[in-house]
């Protein structure tokens, strides 16, 4: 049975990675070593791993990413914003069914980043304000998709 990626076991050369419903080999994530993949574009992750409090960790990432989806993780209940900030070429986020995400409005979630395209948030029940994605500083969103968040 698969637990872990070791760091150096996955090809250097991966664009794509999804991953769902593996919460053993999620809980390890921060040994797989994808910060040093900087071929890799795409990231698909959900589950309903408890272990997952907050995502991205910084670093955890390679700063070539381009899509980011985080779904389905439980406990999840903030998006660092350290680790996506870091992601200067991100053009997809997309955020969905989080039931206990929650924005903090001292934490701006977009500080700098301008190249974000598209932004998707759906099912974040806890979800009550959007003055704390930094939505102003996104100068290059085209499309922003929001359903399913009863308390916007």
């Amino acid at each position: 049975m698969l637990q872990s990626f070791g760091e150096g076991d996955l090809p250097t050369n991966l664009k794509s990675i999804s991953i769902k419903d593996c919460d053993i080999l999620v809980a390890c994530r921060t040994t797989w070593g994808l910060q040093k993949l900087h071929s890799l574009r795409k990231l698909s992750i959900g589950g309903k791993c408890e272990d997952v409090e907050s995502f991205p960790e910084p670093t955890l990432l390679p700063i070539t990413m381009i899509s980011l989806t985080i779904s389905g993780f439980s406990k999840m209940t903030s998006l660092d914003n350290l680790g996506l900030q870091h992601l200067t070429v991100l053009e997809e986020l997309y955020i969905r069914n989080l039931p206990r995400l929650k924005f903090m409005p001292e934490e701006r979630l977009f500080d700098s980043s301008s190249t974000l395209i598209h932004l998707s948030i759906s099912r974040i029940p806890n979800m009550t304000s959007l003055d704390n994605l930094g939505l102003q500083h996104l100068t290059s969103l085209e499309t922003m998709t929001i359903y399913d968040c009863p308390n916007l």
